[in-house]
């Protein structure tokens, strides 16, 4: 659910120009009532905007760690583009970060390796 906020700006305005203008010819009790509805109103609909935020925030980062996870064990892999989270992470991030990220994956690799540890298929550490 995407809010079009220019839309949002302007509908607020409306409403309020027209009930600064017609605030005179209501009681002071239906004018409470109205400013309680709609305040309840806008706190509903920016509630629900700020949960869809966060799951979309939630998908994307999800995305990026199974992205980080598949290249630091398959850095040197190159069936990459045929799943779907990695195409999603090309479209995140673009090309040049996911070069960065396949580059420090491999580095991930190696650096047990640097300091004698060897890692086996079998997803084990083995000391030289």
């Amino acid at each position: 659910m995407i809010i079009n906020w220019s839309l949002l700006w302007i509908g607020t305005i409306m409403l309020g120009i027209s009930y600064m203008r017609m605030r005179d010819r209501i009681s002071i009790e239906k004018r409470s009532k109205i400013e309680i509805t709609i305040m309840s109103l806008v706190v509903i609909f920016l509630l629900i905007d700020i949960y869809f935020q966060i799951l979309e925030r939630k998908e994307t980062t999800e995305n990026i760690n199974d992205c980080i996870r598949y290249y630091r064990y398959y850095g040197y892999d190159l069936r990459d583009v045929d799943f779907n989270f990695i195409q999603n992470c090309y479209d995140i991030l673009g090309s040049e970060k996911i070069d960065y990220l396949k580059k420090s994956g491999v580095l991930w690799q190696q650096q047990p390796a640097n300091q004698g540890f060897i890692y086996s298929q079998n997803k084990s550490w083995e000391v030289n």
